[in-house]
């Protein structure tokens, strides 16, 4: 049996996804692929990824476990806007969720962006 991805706990210890490869082993490989990006040296960055890729990603920005990624469920071609802080020397020192499951309508983006300030500094 899989994982659940629509209740609210995952014993992602036990559970696979899609069979392949274990939640958890799942969310560390996402977790190490997004901090080596953020390593690299940019002020925006734009990532085109999937919806479990997605959740893995909220789920880490909410500090929260990998077994609650069904509480992220997010549209089609929807966008999500983050804001990481990082030292000079690459420590991640506030992670911040500016917007979630932006729809592909963007009309509204650009003020709502201008009011809050940068993304992505």
């Amino acid at each position: 049996s899989g994982c659940d991805w629509s209740s609210d706990v995952c014993s992602s210890d036990l559970e696979a996804i899609g069979g392949i490869e274990e939640a958890d082993e799942f969310y560390e490989r996402v977790v190490n692929q997004i901090q080596k990006i953020l390593k690299e040296e940019w002020n925006q960055i734009a990532l085109v990824l999937h919806g479990a890729v997605n959740a893995a990603i909220m789920c880490w920005m909410s500090d929260i476990d990998i077994s609650f990624a069904s509480k992220f469920d997010q549209d089609h071609a929807a966008l999500n806007i983050l804001d990481i802080d990082i030292t000079e020397n690459g420590k991640i020192i506030r992670k911040s969720i500016r917007r979630y499951n932006i729809p592909p309508d963007l009309s509204d983006v650009d003020s709502d962006i201008s009011r809050h300030g940068k993304v992505l500094e």
